[in-house]
């Protein structure tokens, strides 16, 4: 694994590792980068067979609550299903891109926008952080696992949850567990 460790003591260390290792494998991050906006682009084409080609043959996407998708067939099948129940209008930002290793990489995104139900035509804000595993093949890099979570907050019994918070100064997370949130 090709790391850049900084001290935690600087508070612009994780912004100047990133330059770093952005500097020293540039044209591999620029190459992940475009396969993500082409990702983001078809998402916003609904063209499934754009995104099942930006997938290895055994790449996996697992969205939550439904099982996870396996394999070219299956990553068509669930995208069909998606594209013909909602409508994404989405701003797709890339966060990070870490490379591990000279085949494996992974990103972190989020998507912000807006999800069209087509049935209803109901509109609701559309918020999801999303994690993409890469894996680079002979014709390049392409996505092995996508998973993908809501940023939305939890709303239990009509009341919005306090789920996850930040540490104050640290940038760090405290997850915190909640009435009711655990059972």
């Amino acid at each position: 694994m090709s790391r850049l460790l900084a001290p935690t003591w600087c508070p612009h260390a994780r912004r100047i590792t990133w330059l770093l290792l952005a500097l020293v494998s540039s044209p591999e991050v620029k190459a992940i980068t475009s396969v993500l906006h082409a990702y983001g682009a078809a998402l916003k084409s609904r063209n499934v067979e754009d995104i099942v080609d930006l997938y290895t043959s055994g790449g996996v996407i697992m969205p939550p609550h439904f099982t996870a998708a396996v394999g070219t067939d299956s990553l068509r099948e669930s995208y069909t299903r998606i594209f013909s129940t909602v409508q994404l209008v989405i701003t797709f930002s890339i966060d990070e891109i870490v490379i591990m290793s000279p085949e494996w990489a992974f990103a972190r995104t989020t998507a912000e926008g807006t999800k069209t139900m087509l049935a209803t035509q109901a509109s609701e804000e559309h918020a999801n952080q999303e994690l993409f595993i890469m894996k680079k093949e002979s014709e390049g890099w392409k996505i092995a696992r996508y998973a993908f979570s809501t940023m939305k907050p939890l709303f239990q019994d009509g009341a919005t949850e306090k789920v996850c918070s930040p540490r104050s100064g640290t940038g760090k997370q405290s997850y915190e567990e909640q009435d009711g949130f655990m059972d």
